[in-house]
Order: C-alpha cells, then structure tokens, then sequence
C-alpha cells in the first residue's frame, strides 16, 4: 500500500478501526478448528494464509482462476479487432497497448503512462486503451501533464472486454500485488495466437 498510495494512507488505514475489526474477522476466519478446507485462488495466496495463520498446509487448496473459453478465443480477432479499433480511432500504424482493471493505482496505471510519455520517438506510435475502473480528473490530470491527451483512451468498464483484447496488440498489467488477475488469462486465451 505505501507505493500504491503513499506512506500516509498506508499508516492511516493501519491504525484504522474498521481496519482493525477486519483483520479479526479474517484472524478468525482462518483458524485451524473453524474451517474443513480454503480455497486459494494461487499459490501466493496460500503462502500468504500460510504466513499469518496457524492453518495446517494440508488444509489448503489452490484451485487457479478460469476463463469461458468460448468467448476468450483468438477467433475474436478476426471477429472484432477492425471495429473495436475504429470505435477507439486507433490507425493502422497505432501500436495498442492494453490495461484492463479496476484500481488504476495498484494496478500500475502510472507506470505505463510514464513509460508510453519517456519511449521517445517511438512512443509516438503507441496508444494507451484503458478498460475498467473509474476515469478521475486525477488520470486526466496525469495524462495532460504528461502531453498524452491524444493517446490514452479511457473506456470505463464494460460488458465485452472480448472486444478490446482483440483490438490490442499488447497486454500491459504492472501490478503492485494480484495473486492471480483474471485480466491475464483473459489476454492469453485472445492474444496468444496473434503476438
């Protein structure tokens, strides 16, 4: 959280009391006599229950994310690409880069902003599609200031996101922490067969 949001909120929301009572409800939730199994969504996850409860290992599954294959499919780049680049006025020559997710700031957000603003003279080719998420005047700000008003494009969040990963042509997630971001697995299964 300090490098997500700053060393301030981070040790605002340690002393927090609604903080506090969460952390004992999950203290709680996670002893040894109160549950048969957990499910974690990813190895990481697990070492982490594993760090901070007295949980036998044994009790621990991880059982990965999934995605509809029938509709994550790399047939959706003959399907959509063309049309989803026209609606977001991408050129043929525009390199499409994708974020898809719903905290900009943990994501990493910023870090593709700033290394689309510094990529110099090739940098003028990429575009920034965002998908997900609240658009704040805090993104318009950054963007502005770092003269990328024409090259970032915030979509918001949507019902297809079939559509956009065939319109990109890069997948872009510099997370701070994501045991296992759907939004990865989505990309592969569109994207694979078209990098």
């Amino acid at each position: 959280m300090p490098r997500e949001r700053g060393a301030l909120p981070a040790w605002a929301r340690r002393i927090s009391p609604l903080h506090r009572i969460l952390l004992g409800l999950e203290r709680r939730r996670y002893r040894a006599e109160g549950n048969t199994w957990v499910i974690a969504n990813s190895r990481l996850n697990r070492d982490g229950i594993l760090a901070h409860y007295p949980l036998p290992a044994d009790r621990i599954r991880v059982v990965y994310n999934g995605v509809d294959p029938e509709r994550f499919t790399p047939q959706n780049t003959a399907r959509f690409r063309a049309d989803t680049r026209r609606i977001l006025a991408l050129q043929d020559q525009d390199v499409a880069l994708l974020f898809v997710g719903g905290n900009f700031s943990r994501k990493g957000l910023w870090l593709i902003l700033e290394a689309v603003a510094q990529a110099g003279p090739v940098g003028t080719r990429l575009s920034v599609v965002v998908v997900g998420g609240r658009r704040s005047a805090r993104w318009d700000r950054q963007v502005h200031a770092l003269g990328l008003d024409a090259r970032v494009r915030f979509v918001g969040p949507v019902t297809e996101p079939e559509r956009y990963y065939a319109a990109a042509d890069v997948f872009v997630l510099p997370t701070y922490f994501d045991p296992f971001a759907n939004a990865t697995l989505e990309a592969y299964r569109v994207m694979r067969e078209t990098s």
